[in-house]
């Protein structure tokens, strides 16, 4: 059986918790980890990281890894998290 830190978390779970970390209101997208730059804030292993120059990596039989993580080879989603928005502008219908 997968243990707990295997286990997907919820947008909404990354959501709170990257929410409860920063002590701000945060919106989380979902990003191919190719996509991923350095400075750019991402949800990893439970914590809310910054991701920089030396944490990305391309390698010939992993393909992109983020912190050593291939990201199940690029088939899971990376979590980047966009600051800067108020909870007015998160709350209101799209």
């Amino acid at each position: 059986m997968p243990s707990a830190f295997m286990q997907p978390h919820s947008d909404e779970h990354i959501q709170r918790e990257s929410s409860r970390q920063l002590g701000r209101p945060i919106d989380v997208r979902r990003a191919h980890i190719s996509q991923i730059r350095p400075e750019d804030t991402v949800f990893h292993e439970g914590r809310v990281r910054t991701v920089g120059r030396r944490d990305i990596r391309r390698d010939d039989f992993m393909g992109h890894t983020l912190f050593g993580d291939s990201y199940i080879l690029g088939r899971r989603p990376v979590h980047r998290l966009v600051m800067g928005r108020t909870l007015e502008q998160m709350s209101a219908p799209a």
